[in-house]
């Protein structure tokens, strides 16, 4: 398992709450996931948010019991990819697909949000509560705030010129990560 971007000096709580949006493919899902669960603001956000917070939980805590080290960096990759095509094509609105989007991109970025297997005790948990904090309230802010937005057409044309430049984002990722 790749090394996750740490701040040094900062309390475990601290460090946890900011992996999410420290470690680019996680902010890569992060901001697609939330576009796309914001795009649609007649749904309602909390069943989603639910599922992508229980999926984190679960995948944290196979973590906890080091049955899983991580994932690879090229799914977490792929996911904000499909969910940034997903955001930038505006033509998926079905209930089901956001479940399974906020399921898969939960339990996949919980995953790979564990800690060093020597960590262990109140470090571990406040580092793994806050993680878990820091990846539910990502994903509910983006989508919360970008669900307000006016349902103007150029500001909803604005929304999927982001979705593509995750797109973007994603392919430049995913060309770094298989060249190694």
């Amino acid at each position: 398992m790749e090394a996750h971007a740490v701040v040094p000096g900062t309390s475990d709580y601290i460090a946890g709450f900011l992996h999410p949006f420290l470690t680019p493919p996680h902010l890569l899902v992060l901001v697609s996931l939330g576009l796309f669960l914001g795009q649609h603001p007649l749904r309602p956000l909390v069943p989603a948010a639910g599922v992508f917070a229980m999926a984190a939980a679960l995948g944290i805590l196979a973590t906890c019991v080091h049955a899983v080290t991580g994932v690879p960096p090229v799914v977490l990759i792929v996911l904000g990819l499909c969910i940034g095509g997903l955001v930038a094509s505006a033509a998926f609105d079905k209930a089901w697909m956001r479940l399974a989007a906020c399921a898969a991109t939960g339990l996949a970025l919980g995953l790979d949000s564990g800690v060093d297997p020597g960590v262990a005790g109140p470090g571990m948990a406040k580092t793994l509560g806050a993680t878990w904090a820091g990846l539910t309230l990502g994903v509910v802010n983006v989508a919360h705030y970008s669900a307000q937005l006016p349902a103007r057409r150029w500001v909803q044309t604005g929304v999927r010129i982001v979705g593509a430049w995750s797109v973007a984002v994603g392919i430049l990722m995913l060309a770094f990560a298989l060249r190694r």
